[in-house]
C-alpha cells in the first residue's frame, strides 16, 4: 500500500487591497509660494505635509502619504515618527488655517439662513 498525505493544503496568503491608491494628489506648488515653515522642511517631509492636506482622510491616509512620500519600509512607524515631527505639525497647521477659515465663514452663512427660516425644525436651536 501507498502512504496518502493527510496533511491539508495550506491556506492561501491573503492579501487586502489598498484603501487608498499610492499616486500623488498635491498640486506642484513652487517653494516661494509655500509657506515659510513649509520651506523649512527637507523635500519628502514638505511632500508628505502636501499630501496630507491634499489627500483623503480617515483611516490609513498617513500610510497613504508616506507611500507617495517615497518609503515603503516599515510604513506605519515612519508615518508615525514624520507626524510626531513639530516642524511638520507646523506646516500642517499653516496649511489647514486658511481652510479652517473659510469653512468658518461658510457655517456662520448657514446657520444665519437656519435661524431666518421660521419653518426649519432646528430654528430654535440656532437661536439659542
Amino acid at each position: 500500500m501507498t502512504a496518502v498525505d493527510t496533511d491539508p493544503a495550506p491556506k492561501p496568503k491573503r492579501h487586502r487591497r489598498r484603501k487608498y491608491p499610492a499616486t500623488p494628489l498635491a498640486p506642484d506648488i513652487p517653494d516661494f509660494a509655500l509657506p515659510p515653515s513649509l520651506q523649512a522642511l527637507t523635500g519628502r517631509r514638505r511632500k508628505f505635509c502636501l499630501e496630507m492636506y491634499a489627500g483623503p482622510i480617515g483611516y490609513g491616509s498617513l500610510i497613504r502619504a508616506c507611500r507617495v512620500r517615497g518609503d515603503d519600509n516599515a510604513l506605519r512607524v515612519t508615518a508615525s515618527r514624520v507626524m510626531a515631527d513639530p516642524q511638520v505639525q507646523l506646516g500642517l497647521r499653516e496649511l489647514g488655517a486658511p481652510m479652517l477659515r473659510g469653512f468658518a465663514i461658510s457655517a456662520i452663512r448657514r446657520l444665519e439662513t437656519i435661524a431666518d427660516d421660521l419653518q426649519h425644525k432646528d430654528c430654535l436651536r440656532v437661536a439659542m
